[in-house]
């Protein structure tokens, strides 16, 4: 992937919690956390992050949440990405 951005929302919810992404670059090997510079918070009844980025050199990206307090809740996450060249 070269370019990717993913949005990540939560509505009608008390969920409190925090977001990662992780990436690998082939089947094979482990998945590692990205150092985004700071941790997404998830908390109020609805809200959203979104992650833009470029020039990656993964072959699979996931997000993972950590949720630390309120009910179970619907969240949701859309990927959309983008490779040039060969």
């Amino acid at each position: 992937m070269d370019y990717g951005s993913i949005n990540f929302t939560w509505a009608n919810s008390s969920i409190t919690g925090t977001v990662a992404l992780e990436a690998k670059r082939g089947k094979n090997d482990d998945w590692q956390e990205l150092d985004l510079g700071t941790t997404p918070v998830i908390t109020g009844a609805s809200g959203s992050h979104e992650f833009v980025l470029t020039q990656m050199p993964f072959t699979e990206l996931r997000i993972t949440v950590t949720v630390t307090g309120g009910p179970s809740s619907e969240i949701d996450a859309v990927l959309t990405a983008k490779s040039e060249g060969a």
